[in-house]
């Protein structure tokens, strides 16, 4: 498994110059290092050639023959320069290729940041993030000014004022104490309460009202209180295996204010860390789990969106977990995911564009970037636990095994993308 995944940041040593300098990990990147800078050289060469005198041709027939000199030079210097400095990338990730086997063989990781060998810890990772903040600083959705009426506020108990999470954890609260399966007497409450969420959680919505109040209201139309209910839950107890899913971040009113890459950062070590309570099951009763898990599935399993959540979610922990396993099997998996990968970009890129005519297209971005999404951070996520040196062998092996089975069960009754589409076009 590749340490990219977990460090995203660009080597400073190599950002800072046009060629790859700074030493490879191994025989693998050096190759790769090399041909990168033979081709650099080679092609930014012939461009120096063809472009120079073209360049200098506006000074006239003293220009063209001053730019065919300069550009013979660069044909000769820039191809050479990056040969040699290929090779140089090739012959150092030779010789670094029995300590990257040693290093691997006892454990340890490629840090790209530290261009070093290292023992990795999730806890220290966790520990090392856990007091940093993600907020740039403090922001206050709304003002002080007041309102046409406070008829929607009330319902939800908040201030005017009130932030949207504040307004989401309030509806949370109480949609779960009004909901007509348990409370069949309040199901006009709960509907007053979904759609006082809905209102005022949406900005548009919400400055509308708080300008014309609720006789503004009375062209909005409202999703079903029930629909909107259970892919909001939906989603919100999927949280534990898939975090906060980006597009909901990027659509919140705190977004311009937060550091996404610390963010996503900290999503991915919760997850690990959940996922790791999720294995504690089976680590404690083997196969006998099984039940367990086919519950924990069952509950989660409420509506078509948060069943597709679940095959993705599921689908990346048998990948992990076989290719840990099985050194084929993880080379095997390497190329299905790099084949799905591009497949979302791409179905991502067309219905983005389709989606400016077609309103229908819009669950098709939703789909396709909710895939890129999860995919990623769930490896990310998985990656740190095997990689942990402070775990046994035979306990990460133990958690492919339990990986393998709980990914087989929550992908199983997987339904028809289909039903997804129509599902999220009567709520997005």
């Amino acid at each position: 498994m590749d340490n990219k995944i977990i460090n995203k940041s660009l080597d400073k040593s190599n950002s800072s110059s046009f060629f790859y300098t700074s030493s490879p990990r191994d025989i693998v990147s050096g190759s790769f290092n090399g041909i990168v800078n033979i081709t650099k050289g080679v092609f930014t060469g012939l461009v120096g050639l063809i472009g120079t005198p073209i360049y200098y041709s506006k000074e006239g027939p003293k220009g063209v023959a001053k730019g065919i000199g300069i550009g013979i030079v660069l044909s000769i210097a820039l191809p050479l320069g990056g040969v040699i400095m290929g090779t140089k990338q090739i012959l150092h990730g030779l010789v670094n290729t029995p300590i990257a086997m040693y290093s691997k063989y006892n454990g340890k990781i490629w840090d790209k940041t530290q261009n070093k060998w290292i023992y990795y810890s999730l806890k220290e990772e966790i520990n090392k993030y856990k007091d940093i903040k993600q907020t740039k600083k403090a922001h206050v959705c709304y003002s002080d000014e007041p309102v046409k009426d406070v008829y929607y506020y009330d319902i939800l108990g908040v201030e005017f004022n009130a932030s949207k999470s504040t307004i989401k954890k309030k509806y949370y609260e109480l949609a779960k104490t009004t909901h007509p399966d348990k409370f069949p007497e309040k199901e006009s409450e709960f509907k007053l309460i979904n759609e006082a969420y809905q209102i005022l959680n949406d900005d548009e919505l919400r400055q509308k009202y708080n300008k014309l109040g609720k006789d503004g209201m009375k062209e909005t139309e409202f999703v079903d209180s029930e629909t909107f209910y259970k892919i909001l839950f939906g989603s919100e107890q999927l949280k534990f295996y898939i975090g906060e899913i980006i597009i909901y971040t990027i659509s919140s009113k705190e977004f311009k204010t937060e550091n996404l890459e610390i963010k996503q950062i900290k999503r991915e070590l919760e997850i690990a860390n959940n996922i790791l309570i999720l294995l504690k099951k089976y680590l404690e009763m083997g196969d006998q789990s099984r039940e367990y898990y086919q519950e924990t599935k069952k509950n989660l399993d409420t509506t078509p969106f948060s069943n597709m959540l679940l095959k993705l979610v599921g689908r990346v922990y048998v990948e992990i977990g076989s290719g840990y396993l099985n050194q084929m099997e993880n080379f095997k998996n390497y190329f299905k995911t790099r084949s799905r990968d591009f497949s979302y970009k791409y179905n991502l890129a067309k219905s983005c564009l389709e989606s400016r005519n077609d309103k229908s297209k819009a669950s098709d971005v939703i789909i396709n970037m909710v895939s890129i999404d999860i995919e990623q951070t769930i490896k990310r996520a998985l990656v740190r636990i095997f990689w942990d040196h402070n775990v046994e062998k035979d306990t990460k092996k133990r958690y492919a095994e339990g990986l393998i089975m709980i990914g087989t069960i929550f992908k199983q009754d997987s339904k028809d993308i289909i039903e997804t589409k129509k599902y999220l076009e009567l709520v997005f």
